[in-house]
């Protein structure tokens, strides 16, 4: 299956996935197993993170704020920073306008939102029912996304099967998510370079080791992120093209849609709790 993926990423191609497709594992069942898979994993992998970053990051609050930042610091790091703040206001803005659709007075829309807020609340508290929340609801994202793919490729002449679709889906989905896993570790460096430092020069009082932690997460790790997700397009395009073998422009049009509502899907939680508060 490694070689697969690696092909799937590295060489991938139209015909590559009209031949995976009449594979006998090309099934539904095969890769809600490889999502739920991917999200154990993701989720070990966290907690090994956190662990590491408890044990090796001087915590925000007791850094010393007065000491210079470094240069790399503040010609790279800071602006990313400020941009990852407007994506996130851009987020709350996106849950406003959403909330403002649901101002329908409606008893069971209010029960129901104060419902999920407390369960939200409740499992937020909780860091190991928060991180392992991925396990249950990454195959429900993904059974839905690709719901909503499959029915507007079918309404666009498309002839594919919605398990075989799926499976298409995961060959690439599960490596870009292992690389993203290894790239997210990347920061960690940051300490590591710091301890070979404090070893050569005695300097106890560093904060090297934060500063390229959260250089290296704000800047490299992140546009890393966002040109994978970009290249995911392109391997989305190939797989419809291959399941349901319509046109270019509308097999474009699958992919935008698709996207577009990936995101509304996995935000629509967030949406409802926070766009009616």
């Amino acid at each position: 299956m490694l070689r697969v993926w690696v092909r799937a990423v590295a060489k991938p191609s139209v015909d590559f996935f009209s031949a995976e497709r009449e594979k006998v594992s090309a099934t539904l069942a095969v890769a809600l197993a490889w999502i739920v898979f991917l999200q154990v994993v993701v989720v070990l992998v966290s907690f090994g993170q956190d662990h590491l970053v408890d044990k090796w990051l001087i915590p925000a609050h007791e850094m010393n704020w007065d000491e210079p930042e470094p240069w790399f610091y503040s010609m790279i790091a800071e602006p990313a920073a400020m941009f990852l703040i407007r994506t996130t206001e851009l987020t709350f803005a996106m849950a406003n306008l959403y909330g403002k659709l649901w101002r329908i007075p409606s008893p069971i829309i209010d029960f129901a939102h104060d419902y999920f807020l407390r369960i939200f609340f409740f499992v937020t508290a909780r860091q190991w029912l928060f991180k392992s929340r991925g396990v249950l609801l990454t195959p429900v994202y993904f059974l839905l996304t690709m719901g909503v793919r499959h029915f507007t490729a079918r309404l666009l002449g498309g002839k594919g099967q919605f398990g075989r679709y799926a499976y298409l889906f995961t060959l690439f989905i599960v490596p870009l998510s292992i690389l993203q896993l290894f790239l997210d570790q990347l920061p960690l460096l940051g300490p590591v370079v710091e301890a070979g430092y404090m070893a050569a020069s005695l300097d106890v009082s560093s904060q090297m080791g934060e500063y390229l932690y959260y250089t290296i997460d704000y800047s490299l790790v992140y546009i890393a992120f966002q040109l994978l997700s970009l290249y995911s397009i392109a391997l989305a395009y190939m797989a419809t093209k291959a399941e349901h073998e319509i046109t270019s422009w509308r097999t474009a049009v699958v992919v935008v849609v698709g996207f577009v509502m990936s995101y509304l899907i996995r935000n629509s939680l967030l949406f409802l709790f926070f766009g009616r508060v």
